[in-house]
């Protein structure tokens, strides 16, 4: 979570390093990834009255669905099994 949020106040620093590593990514498209990923995804709005980590049921129930779905899974599983929001705390 230390590393989510330092990237949510310095996407331009993160950017900058992911590109040194994978310098094949588009540049501009990789800016929106995280930005999106950061504000929306891994840090939302919930997030910050909820505290940190915390995720969105429908958000972890969409990623599920798509894992059990178009992925080689040992076993599929429903999203209550792979998540929980219980330790989080503000």
């Amino acid at each position: 979570m230390e590393g989510l949020k330092y990237t949510r106040d310095h996407q331009d620093e993160a950017l900058g390093i992911l590109l040194k590593h994978k310098p094949e990514l588009d540049k501009e498209l990789t800016r929106v990834q995280i930005k999106n990923g950061v504000e929306e995804v891994f840090i939302p709005p919930e997030s910050l009255a909820s505290g940190y980590g915390y995720m969105k049921p429908d958000v972890m129930e969409k990623t599920v669905k798509i894992t059990n779905e178009f992925f080689d899974v040992a076993a599929k599983v429903p999203a209550a099994e792979v998540y929980t929001n219980q330790f989080i705390r503000k």
